[in-house]
């Protein structure tokens, strides 16, 4: 015989299982096997849009005060890095030099590629030798920068101070725990042995980001900067590689970086509000269409889960609810 206790369990049971068979319905809940068979059971509910199509060959979001992946796809793949490699530059620059230590350009410095037009024997301060490389990526600015660095802290001399430096560029990447990263140039130029990941590259862009002059220098979108050359002034008019600083919302760094052997890439930070985003796309046929694609539905997904999860502080819970790394890794084999 049922006792009284027994039928109200199952009735209660009864009453779950029809709860839970509405909300399927309707949309709200999708069963995990339907929806991502690998995501964390923890999370019930799933992104609402699908994954944004990309040309990049690697990419990844990371959260930027707390480090955390949001996703990413193939964020261990070895790559070129082109002029994210600036990155470390300036990182490793004001380690050592004083922003307003005033730096003599040699003939040696001013290679090819993108460049901020700097004229042999003019001299120029540190913080507008770092705007010229981050803002127009000036490989002029980034070799300079090196050269000069390498010769009076590291005990360069004449031309080896730029390898010197670029010595010092790896070591600082060990210490960092850029584990898939190797330097061989201060500006990116494709050469043997030089490569990152997307994982490494958002590492190091959001140690920039700490670095309040280089956080500033980043974001600027148009400057001027003044050398003096034979006691004149040089001009330099300053404009971003990046397009999406005037253009996408909330956008305010970090670095392109473009050769025939990286492809397209983009190192980027976008803040709205208490969110803030650091973006990686690498060996892109379109840098700034992957990563608008790939921000938006970021954001998107940011908004479903203030809307969801009874939260105050978006941040941290949002984090939580977004944690798909185990899942990109294992679905693409990383």
């Amino acid at each position: 015989m049922w006792s009284k206790d027994h039928n109200n369990q199952t009735l209660r049971c009864i009453s779950c299982l029809f709860i839970v068979f509405l909300l399927l319905i309707a949309g709200i809940i999708v069963p995990i096997s339907a929806a991502n068979a690998a995501l964390p059971a923890s999370n019930a509910v799933v992104l609402p849009y699908p994954e944004p199509e990309i040309t990049a060959k690697s990419a990844l979001v990371m959260d930027r005060r707390t480090g955390k992946i949001l996703w990413a796809y193939k964020p261990n793949k070895k790559l070129a890095m082109a002029s994210t490699a600036k990155m470390m530059t300036a990182i490793l620059a004001l380690q050592y030099a004083d922003p307003n230590e005033i730096i003599k350009v040699y003939p040696r410095d001013l290679v090819g590629g993108s460049t901020a037009y700097l004229r042999a024997g003019e001299k120029l301060t540190l913080t507008d030798l770092l705007k010229a490389a981050l803002i127009p990526s000036g490989n002029d600015a980034a070799v300079t920068i090196a050269d000069y660095v390498g010769r009076k802290y590291l005990g360069g001399v004449g031309d080896n101070g730029i390898q010197v430096f670029v010595d010092e560029m790896n070591a600082k990447a060990h210490e960092l725990g850029l584990d898939h990263t190797v330097f061989r140039t201060p500006n990116g130029f494709d050469a043997p042995g030089q490569y990152s990941t997307a994982l490494d590259l958002a590492k190091l862009g959001r140690e920039l980001l700490d670095k309040p002059l280089l956080s500033s220098i980043v974001g600027t979108y148009r400057t001027r900067v003044i050398g003096h050359l034979g006691g004149k002034p040089v001009y330099h008019t300053l404009v971003s590689t990046n397009d999406l600083l005037p253009t996408y919302p909330g956008m305010q760094g970090i670095k392109t970086g473009t050769t025939p052997a990286a492809g397209e890439n983009l190192v980027s930070y976008v803040k709205r509000g208490n969110i803030e985003l650091i973006a990686v796309v690498l060996g892109s046929q379109d840098r700034f269409a992957d990563t608008r694609a790939i921000l938006d539905w970021m954001f998107s997904s940011y908004s479903l889960a203030e809307s969801i999860l009874p939260i105050t502080s978006p941040t941290t819970a949002h984090v939580n609810y977004l944690q798909m790394y185990p899942y990109y890794l294992e679905a693409r084999g990383e």
